[in-house]
């Protein structure tokens, strides 16, 4: 009797366990996607996971939130750096490379090289000028960079003929558009080296 009613109980127990989680299901059946996920939804409540799911949404909801928040943090830091980089970057070309505004020519017109440093001239011709160069600071390779601009009048431009252009021939302005000369000197304004 009691191999009877084992055997038994080993026969009835599957199926039991069987109908208490699958219902309708039988042996060999495969379910569609939606019946399992249907049974696991059902499932969770009695496992608690619901509440564990939602609070994990949560945690990481405010997570998500708060990479959020530091990331435009970050980016809010980053750029203020980057303006006040870009601000000393100006003062300090202004204060190496400083900008002399002509805005009358003349004639005649003298150029100085920065005491340090390089120097450029923005020149708006207003007669046919002869451009002289002085100063330049032994040690110190310095540039003057000179902007020419036209006017009115079709007006000429000439530099001093101990300027070494390449080739070896001073360049031909043009008398309607703006003319841009680099005059470099590597010995306070012994050797000049002119390029157009």
């Amino acid at each position: 009797m009691r191999t009877m009613t084992a055997a038994l109980a080993l026969v009835l127990l599957p199926a039991l366990a069987l109908a208490q989680t699958t219902p309708n299901w039988t042996t060999g059946y495969v379910p569609p996607s939606t019946e399992w996920n249907a049974l696991w939804a059902s499932k969770a409540d009695y496992t608690g996971l619901t509440g564990e799911i939602a609070r994990a949404e949560a945690a990481e909801a405010t997570l998500t939130t708060t990479a959020a928040a530091a990331t435009t943090a970050a980016t809010s830091a980053t750029n203020a750096s980057a303006a006040a980089t870009t601000a000393a970057a100006a003062a300090t070309a202004a204060a190496t490379n400083p900008v002399t505004v002509v805005a009358a020519s003349g004639t005649a017109q003298s150029l100085a090289f920065a005491a340090s440093g390089n120097a450029t001239y923005d020149v708006t011709k207003t007669g046919n000028v002869a451009f002289t160069l002085s100063g330049g600071r032994a040690g110190q390779y310095q540039t003057l960079t000179i902007v020419v601009r036209p006017g009115a009048g079709g007006f000429t431009e000439s530099f001093p003929a101990t300027i070494k252009w390449p080739g070896g021939t001073a360049p031909t302005p043009s008398t309607s558009a703006v003319n841009v000369y680099t005059v470099s000197t590597p010995d306070a304004g012994t050797t000049l080296i002119g390029s157009y």
